[in-house]
């Protein structure tokens, strides 16, 4: 039972989707070039081989899926129709997997740097494409059961402007937040274990190892304070609201949190990781800064 009564109609909550949508499309470009820099970097790059760097740029072109997600529902808002949830599962499919990707990559980093800081041999041991695939394979599972679950329960009868997290009802939303609270966790709980092991080791043992940590755990509080609060305020909203109009506009409100944690990364690993900040700066022909010795 919900605990507050208030409600909004459709056209109350499309008068306020259509002052907010501006904010997503103006995130949109910066969201698509950032990221795509951050991918190129990669490819480009001998430099950005790693496991790490990969799982990075992998998790770069999941949140250009996540941010896609924001176009249905704008657009929606601005010719002022609503769609039923089970349209909203098909437009909103390889968003919301991009998501469930984005979200498992960010834990799934934090691990990789965990055990390549505590368990150095074994992780120089490990074959590289094996253990890129089995990461790979528990985002796959990961977003095809939840996928699954989404088109199994698609209801006909409720229609929405859109977001990714409305094409769930039921027990599948509920089973959904929870997910993301327990990888949430997780991830606060990996990073941890990770910096206890770098104050470990000598201040001056693997100082860009020690760069990129640093900016991963900025990413990752960006992450926790972006994505975790918006999809803990959606499941909030599940609870707290019964009225399907002032609960999507919610949404609205929250999701340029989302917007920035999406766009942000790249900005980040270039402060703060010398070897990013070289192979970005190389592929716009700037050379290196050499630093005299």
């Amino acid at each position: 039972m919900s605990l507050v009564d208030l409600r909004i109609t459709e056209d109350e909550l499309l008068v306020f989707a259509r002052h907010i949508s501006p904010v997503y499309m103006a995130f949109l470009p910066f969201c698509v070039i950032l990221n795509i820099i951050i991918i190129a970097a990669t490819i480009k790059s001998s430099r950005l081989r790693s496991n790490c760097n990969i799982l990075i740029a992998l998790q770069a072109v999941s949140d250009i899926f996540v941010f896609s997600s924001s176009i249905y529902p704008a657009y929606n808002a601005f010719l002022g129709r609503f769609v039923s949830v089970s349209d909203c599962f098909f437009h909103q499919m390889i968003p919301f997997a991009g998501g469930c990707f984005s979200y498992l990559l960010v834990l799934l980093i934090g691990f990789d740097r965990y055990l390549c800081v505590a368990y150095p041999i074994l992780y120089t041991s490990l074959n590289k494409s094996l253990y890129m695939l089995g990461q790979l394979l528990v985002c796959f599972v990961f977003t095809m059961v939840l996928l699954t679950a989404q088109f199994l329960t698609r209801i006909y009868d409720v229609n929405v402007l859109c977001f990714p997290t409305e094409t769930m009802v039921g027990a599948v939303k509920g089973g959904y937040f929870i997910s993301q609270v327990v990888i949430s966790l997780l991830v606060i709980v990996v990073y941890s274990l990770l910096w206890h092991c770098l104050k470990r080791r000598p201040l001056k043992d693997d100082t860009e190892t020690r760069k990129i940590i640093k900016s991963l755990t900025v990413v990752v509080a960006v992450h926790l304070l972006g994505w975790t609060c918006t999809i803990l305020l959606f499941g909030f909203c599940e609870i707290l609201i019964s009225d399907v109009n002032l609960s999507q506009a919610v949404e609205f409100a929250s999701g340029p949190f989302a917007a920035v944690n999406v766009t942000i990364p790249c900005i980040i690993y270039y402060k703060l990781s010398s070897v990013y900040r070289d192979e970005i700066r190389s592929l716009f022909g700037v050379k290196p800064q050499v630093v005299p010795t």
